[in-house]
């Protein structure tokens, strides 16, 4: 039989133990909870995303997951979201690669000189990592949870018209800078 204070001290060990304790959702974890899954209750609810700043520090094998698509630094940001080169819109400047949208060095435009915030190219990058690297763990179903469905999402953001697309443009930043914080 344990007396009280033992009981307790186990119980506090116990609760601090990471085995037992709530899964904080961020790199790190995240990769111990994909290769070291012991029980469905260690599950993360959700996940706050990474800021682009987070994800261009990030070590390019962060942004290939085993479980994910292979995205580089490299990879074409008009190629992985072609909805920014129809309708009107193009590439004004900037390095067209993930990282470059991540840097804040992308301007997207419509037509001549009607162009959205760089703001937009890195929270759509920064999304795309985090949706390939959380799954459907990432934010909660009021955002995209596939990357299909985040090129979907912009695609459908960018119709042939300016002021249409900047609005839209304008929500999709704030729905995504809320959750690419961390």
């Amino acid at each position: 039989m344990i007396g009280a204070g033992a009981t307790a001290s186990l119980i506090l060990t116990l609760a601090n133990r990471p085995a037992f304790a709530a899964r904080a959702c961020n790199h790190s974890t995240w990769i111990s909870w994909k290769g070291e899954l012991t029980h469905p209750s260690q599950e993360v609810g959700s996940c706050t995303g990474d800021s682009p700043g987070t994800w261009s520090g990030n070590a390019d094998s962060l942004w290939a997951p085993s479980w994910g698509t292979a995205f580089m630094k490299t990879t074409s940001f008009t190629s992985t979201f072609p909805g920014v080169m129809a309708n009107g819109w193009s590439l004004k400047s900037g390095t067209n690669t993930l990282a470059g949208a991540l840097a804040g060095s992308i301007v997207i435009q419509h037509g001549n000189g009607n162009n959205l915030s760089v703001n937009f190219p890195k929270q759509a990058a920064a999304a795309l990592l985090n949706i390939n690297f959380y799954g459907g763990k990432y934010g909660t179903n009021s955002n995209a949870q596939t990357t299909a469905a985040l090129v979907s999402e912009v695609a459908t953001d960018l119709p042939n018209n300016f002021s249409t697309g900047q609005s839209n443009i304008n929500s999709f930043i704030s729905k995504y800078s809320a959750l690419n914080t961390a």
